[in-house]
């Protein structure tokens, strides 16, 4: 296991161990500052991109780490727009996590493969390109998604089955490249859609 790594290295010791952003949160007090913190890019309760922001007020100093097994440009431009300060695959060996690591705390910031991206101003035009063009029954599902209303209800206000609207949220996920309702809200308010 990752912890199982790190406290194997001389040189890093786990002091939390958490099974989502919430019970993390919880844990964490006044009297534990972690120099690194490392998130799941996907967590029931709260996933990284609902803990990042959190997690950014309460412990400033701690660098963020996100681990995924899959790596989508998108949500790696959006981890690192809310805060985070490197991202790392869950197929990484215990040797490139561990420098990984070492780098996090020397450099400030570790996106391999992507720093050249992460260093751009983000373009609308080039991910609304990725995204495709929406149709106006995903925008109109896209607004209502934002607003925090149930899947059952958009559907009842949209006159169409919850299988339509699951559709349309699984198409959303996606063109956005997302997995979560937060990321989509996100995406949206980031891109004006």
């Amino acid at each position: 296991s990752v912890s199982a790594i790190i406290d194997n290295h001389a040189a890093f010791r786990v002091i939390i161990k958490a099974t989502d952003g919430k019970d993390l949160l919880d844990q964490l007090s006044k009297s534990i500052n972690p120099d690194i913190v490392l998130l799941d890019l996907i967590m029931p309760r709260m996933n990284a991109i609902e803990t990042i922001p959190v997690l950014k007020k309460k412990v400033p100093g701690a660098k963020i780490m996100v681990l995924s097994g899959y790596s989508n440009t998108i949500d790696i431009m959006l981890i690192h727009q809310l805060g985070a300060d490197g991202f790392l695959s869950k197929n990484a060996g215990a040797p490139e996590l561990l420098e990984a690591l070492q780098k996090l705390l020397e450099n400030g910031r570790y996106f391999p493969g992507y720093e050249s991206l992460l260093l751009k101003k983000p373009d609308k035009h080039t991910v609304t390109g990725q995204i495709h063009k929406l149709s106006n029954n995903e925008i109109i599902f896209l607004e209502y998604a934002c607003t925090g209303l149930a899947y059952k209800k958009i559907a009842g206000i949209m006159n169409l089955s919850r299988y339509t609207i699951d559709n349309y949220r699984n198409e959303l996920f996606h063109k956005f490249g997302v997995h979560t309702r937060q990321a989509l809200v996100l995406m949206a308010l980031k891109y004006k859609l």
